[in-house]
């Protein structure tokens, strides 16, 4: 499993949606880029079904991502 924090989307200008259950994330311009559900087996985590980023955003994210962790990259 690929972590990514809210922040590193949000240093992306993207807006993260967190509800009870699931998540969305925004671009700049309120397109649906992301979404997924809550785990059941965390309180603290929430995983994507898809994710869709411009470019580069998603160049830099896939580079902070691969840098701490030994899967493979976040595209």
């Amino acid at each position: 499993m690929q972590l990514i924090s809210a922040g590193q989307l949000t240093d992306h200008g993207c807006h993260v949606i967190l509800d009870s259950d699931s998540c969305c994330i925004q671009d700049r311009t309120g397109l649906l880029v992301g979404t997924g559900p809550r785990r059941r087996d965390s309180q603290r985590l929430w995983e994507l079904d898809w994710i869709r980023l411009p470019s580069a955003a998603s160049a830099s994210l896939v580079g902070s991502v691969a840098s701490t962790s030994s899967t493979s990259s976040f595209a």
